[in-house]
């Protein structure tokens, strides 16, 4: 009976195979020699039951009978200590048996942790390269576009350095000519203001075409001004294409 409920079960049975197996055989042994003594009793109580020794005394009897008695109580002492010994190995060995499973328990959960946190690692890493790469393609595609319009605005800038210095002048004076006759229009009347516009861009449109050194790209230097009247704004688009130099120039001093 103690034996079936403290033998280990299932998988745990390798663990506790080989110390059992050693157990055993020495248990085997002392059964055998328990058996061996057994037997002999059994023959000398047969041997006094069938009168073969009548020739004994009463004592003798007595002393036979307390031999019989004190061997007996030996064997069974023997047994049950034989009996709470292994108990304490098996209790022993159930108790490690208990803490393995529980150590082999936090590990797996440790583990299950642990590939969680991995796998929600990567996930991070991968979404932060994605946005990276789209980080720099947004880059790549500014820094094209902001190449164009230096590209066009340094040959700009070197067509206006082979033109006359005569030419260069009337270029550097355009603005401020228009600067004047736009500051007329918003200090003048309302019904004036109509007159100022169209003479202002007659005198871009004049600016704009005058000298063949002036076509093409340049000619978009002419009208750098923005011009409000009533409301309503004037801006020809001829801005574009200037060095960046003369488009600052323009750009700070439009009419905001």
């Amino acid at each position: 009976m103690w034996e079936a409920n403290c033998m280990p079960s299932g998988d745990d049975h390798r663990m506790f195979a080989e110390p059992l197996k050693s157990e055993n055989e020495d248990l085997k042994d002392f059964i055998q020699f328990l058996e061996l003594e057994n037997e002999e009793l059994k023959i000398r109580v047969k041997e006094v039951e069938g009168g073969a020794g009548h020739c004994l005394n009463a004592a003798g009897h007595e002393h036979i009978a307390g031999d019989l008695e004190a061997a007996l109580r030996r064997l069974n002492q023997a047994h049950e200590a034989l009996i709470a010994e292994k108990d304490k190995e098996f209790s022993a060995l159930i108790a490690e048996k208990d803490l393995t499973r529980e150590q082999f328990t936090t590990l797996e959960r440790d583990y299950a942790d642990l590939r969680s946190y991995s796998s929600k690692q990567a996930a991070q890493v991968t979404e932060a390269k994605q946005k990276l790469e789209q980080l720099q393609v947004a880059s790549q595609k500014k820094d094209d576009e902001s190449r164009k319009p230096r590209a066009r605005a340094t040959a700009v800038e070197a067509k206006r350095k082979v033109l006359p210095e005569d030419k260069r002048q009337e270029m550097t004076c355009m603005p401020k000519e228009t600067d004047g006759q736009i500051q007329k229009c918003k200090d003048g009347q309302p019904e004036t203001s109509e007159k100022c516009n169209k003479d202002t861009s007659e005198t871009h449109t004049k600016n704009c075409s005058q000298g063949p050194a002036l076509r093409g790209e340049e000619m978009k230097f002419c009208s750098s001004k923005q011009m409000y009247s009533d409301g309503v704004l004037f801006g020809p688009p001829c801005l574009e294409g200037l060095p960046s130099s003369r488009r600052t120039t323009c750009s700070s001093r439009s009419v905001p």
